[in-house]
């Protein structure tokens, strides 16, 4: 038996004897690192519930979303993580690994800036509309950190993995 399963069988044994939700997020660290991101998620939500204050329970949720390719739920979970706890950088690497998925998902090589505008016919034009055109902001999110706009710009081995299966 390896070590992350003896400390699987050791945080289930903790899960069983009590109701401390840190053991749940034990448990559900190993379901993770495991690849059983189904229990890893469901240890999480259960102990935020006993307790909304774990950052780490925040931190496995999200990891097991981003496993299960919902970078948009991970995305929001890291930053939520990153708020409570601006100085555990797990959660902007996790930023930073969500955006380049949901980048990479969407087949752009970045994110649009805030000045860039689409303009372009509406789907009504043809039939018989005013034939004006109309102009869309596009939102924008972008990188102030030169660090970490070249950071971001490397996808991870795990966002390589999930990529390589769609």
């Amino acid at each position: 038996m390896g070590k992350v399963e003896t400390a699987l069988s050791c945080a289930q044994k903790a899960v069983e004897s009590g109701s401390d939700p840190a053991s749940l997020v034990v448990r559900g660290r190993c379901h993770l690192l495991l690849g059983h991101l189904q229990e890893a998620l469901e240890d999480a939500r259960e102990a935020l519930k006993m307790d909304p204050s774990l950052v780490k329970a925040v931190l496995v949720q999200a990891e097991s979303l981003y496993g299960m390719g919902e970078f948009e739920r991970s995305l929001v979970l890291f930053h939520r993580g990153a708020r409570k706890r601006p100085d555990l950088t797990s959660f902007t690497r996790g930023i930073h690994k969500a955006r380049e998925a949901i980048i990479n998902a969407i087949g752009g090589d970045k994110f649009p800036e805030a000045e860039e505008t689409t303009t372009g016919r509406s789907m009504t034009e043809g039939s018989g509309s005013s034939g004006h055109s109309h102009t869309t902001t596009v939102p924008t999110i972008s990188f102030t950190d030169p660090k970490s706009a070249k950071a971001a710009s490397k996808p991870d081995k795990t966002t390589r993995k999930v990529l390589s299966r769609t």
